[in-house]
């Protein structure tokens, strides 16, 4: 999307044109033809100014002559910038901002562990996200309430501050400053939109980047992270410890289990520093680049602010004997304990401790200590190589993201998506057909002759174990010899001209299609322009939720919001409402309670829609109450309730997602098991 969003912003002329083209060449049924009239359609859309009711021979009459030689080109008319090139804009520049630099540092390696541990960070996950966390809250803005200031009562700071936003803001100058009714405006650019964009951003990586790596089950590898954070960490678990071994009340007499009575206030910084500097991994190894600083007590209350410590405290990893010796031994320790080989200011660095992630870590990991590759000498007399082990056995090996597995997968595949061209493939389908498929078919084969039991002969179908290595040297063998007895029946010539035939590209069926396409492509350029009614702007709406209202179809009885719908239908005072007083007569406010028990349910829903109805064509001239209740599918809460669910709807949106992907991971393990299970009766 990174890379989408920039490259759309810098060719937009460029794609227009191509859309206008394709949209030519192409008959109106083809699909092509309808993509291309889709992006013209969005590309387009623009804001609409609100049309006033002024009439022409009012505005003529009132049009002064004498002024016509103050106009210039500034107070001219501003073409207004498409909507989703400013949406563009605005997304780019919050990549700019506050995304890349995170995203980047999640794909390179472990500055510890060296090369091919892309992907094996999970230690400095903790302290990173809190820069992640710090930046996207460094974007709010905030309302100004000094009323000396003359952006008072308006929202300042935060994004429009930052220069990566500027050239947002000066294409929302085009935007008109008051929109038709229904669309959007100036002010849905400058505050409604980025508002709403990073609310769900924060509200997502709360779901699911600080649950995760805050939480109690990673929280412990942050001691594997910054050395200053890992010592307070340290401190952190030896105080709640010894709250936990030193007060029996803590234990529940019946379970017998840890009852969380201890909150992070109970700590108290003592001798924390005020700061600690991050190593330059942070700043991607940019060594023009300021290092990255954090308040160390901010950082750590920020960081366990929701930690129940009891839970932490009994992971395998610190119930460890020498595990927990080590954390005492930091905790306890004057000065920072630096587990790996960086220095104080986190700039020089050494010698890796590791090249790769290898099945014999554990041999490599004490033949790395014992080569004196680890810096110790802030170690005092004592040895951490366990806690350093642990380090490198339990929570270096976690994985942060599966980019790693992925790549390996699509090494292997053998499909256009891997993006390798048809040259390429057409190779390794030839080695893969000449080896593996006819390797299989012939080691089955052989097995089945040498297999007596006639019900294992029926079901064997691949070969493996020790069998495969055996057979498949035998293959290799007699396959080698195949290919040097018939390279002696070609001569040069003929043995050039079969290479050519393989990795040349000119003779690929890709290759003519290709050059059919751009030669009609060039004729479409020459063609009449036609323009389809697809292709027109047909005006962007947003969201009941970007309005700030609810969907009527959101409350139902059947979700438990009858009490919602109670309290909205009173505080709009629909008893007082002509249209409700029509059909149900006077009712008394004063016994409420009884009169709404008697209205069915429906009902309610129906003069709420009325009222907001009515409220809406009183904005709105010449629009009748039928045609404005048609429209209605939204209102604008006025009681305190739905105001209240309103404001939580969002943080439901995001979490809706993960629920669901938890959902179908349920679902596909199930079918996953019942599958084995049907292949094993078979």
């Amino acid at each position: 999307m990174i890379a989408v969003a920039a490259i759309v912003i810098d060719n937009w002329a460029s794609l227009y044109f191509l859309a206008v083209v394709v949209k030519t060449h192409y008959k109106q049924q083809r699909y092509l033809c309808k993509v291309a009239c889709t992006v013209l359609s969005l590309m387009n859309e623009k804001a609409e100014p609100a049309v006033n009711n002024t009439t022409v021979d009012a505005a003529i009459e009132d049009c002064n002559p004498e002024e016509f030689d103050s106009i210039t080109i500034e107070n001219a008319t501003i073409d207004t910038s498409p909507t989703y090139y400013i949406m563009l804009l605005f997304l780019r520049a919050f990549f700019d901002c506050a995304f890349n630099k995170s995203w980047r540092f999640l794909l390179q390696n472990n500055p510890h562990f060296g090369k091919n541990t892309y992907g094996q960070g999970a230690q400095f996950m903790a302290e990173r996200a809190v820069i992640m966390y710090n930046q996207a809250n460094d974007l709010m803005t905030k309302k100004d309430t000094n009323q000396d200031s003359p952006t008072y009562g308006q929202q300042i700071g935060g994004w429009k501050d930052k220069d990566e936003f500027q050239v947002y803001l000066e294409e929302v100058k085009t935007v008109p400053v008051n929109g038709v009714e229904g669309g959007v405006d100036r002010a849905f650019f400058e505050q409604r939109l980025p508002e709403m964009f990073l609310n769900e951003y924060i509200n997502n990586m709360r779901t699911h980047i600080l649950s995760t790596w805050w939480g109690d089950d990673l929280l412990h590898y942050m001691i594997g992270g910054d050395p200053t954070l890992a010592k307070e960490f340290c401190k952190m678990l030896v105080h709640y410890n010894e709250e936990y071994e030193g007060d029996a009340a803590a234990v529940d007499s019946d379970t017998g289990e840890f009852v969380n009575q201890f909150t992070p206030a109970t700590y108290t910084y003592t001798g924390t520093p005020e700061s600690t500097t991050l190593g330059i991994h942070h700043s991607l190894f940019d060594t023009s680049a300021d290092l990255l600083e954090l308040n160390v007590k901010d950082t750590m209350s920020t960081i366990t602010a929701n930690t129940k410590w009891q839970k932490v405290l009994e992971d395998p990893f610190l119930t460890n004997k020498k595990h927990w010796e080590c954390i005492e031994q930091m905790a306890a320790m004057p000065q920072v304990v630096r587990l790996f080989d960086l220095d104080e200011n986190g700039k020089k660095k050494n010698s890796c401790i590791m090249l790769s992630f290898s099945i014999l870590s554990h041999l490599l990991f004490y033949s790395i200590i014992l080569t004196g590759n680890v810096d110790t000498q802030t170690w005092g007399n004592f040895d951490f190589t366990p806690l350093l082990d642990g380090i490198w056995r339990y929570i270096a090996i976690h994985s942060h993201h599966q980019q790693r597995c992925e790549n390996f997968v699509q090494l292997a595949a053998l499909i256009a998506k891997t993006c390798v061209g048809e040259a390429r493939r057409t190779w390794r389908a030839i080695a893969c057909s000449a080896t593996i498929r006819r390797f299989n078919i012939w080691a089955i084969e052989i097995l089945r002759e040498l297999e007596t039991d006639e019900e294992k002969k029926k079901n064997m179908n691949r070969v493996s174990g020790s069998a495969r290595i055996r057979l498949y040297s035998l293959f290799l063998d007699e396959l080698f010899k195949m290919i040097q007895d018939a390279r002696k029946v070609f001569d040069d010539d003929d043995y050039k001209a079969l290479q050519d035939t393989i990795r040349n590209t000119s003779n690929k069926a890709s290759t003519v299609e290709k050059q059919e396409l751009l030669d009609g492509l060039e004729a479409a350029c020459n063609k009449p322009l036609k323009q389809y009614k697809a292709e027109l702007a047909t005006g962007y709406k947003p969201t009941a939720l970007m309005h700030g209202k609810i969907l009527l179809s959101a409350l139902t009885k059947t979700s438990g919001k009858e009490p919602h719908v109670n309290d909205e239908f009173m505080a709009r005072k629909i008893f007082s409402l002509p249209k409700f007083i029509d059909e149900y007569g006077e009712l008394d406010d004063d016994d409420a309670e009884s009169n709404l028990k008697t209205i069915p349910f429906l009902e309610k829903k129906k003069y709420i829609k009325t009222d907001e109805a009515i409220k809406e064509m009183i904005k709105i001239e010449h629009l009748s109450f039928e045609d404005s209740f048609k429209q209605t599918n939204a209102i604008t809460p006025e009681g305190e309730m739905i105001k209240a669910l309103l404001q939580t709807n969002l943080q439901n949106e995001s979490n809706q997602q993960t629920q669901q992907q938890q959902h179908d991971d349920v679902v596909f393990a199930e079918q996953e098991r019942l599958r084995q299970q049907q292949q094993a009766e078979a």
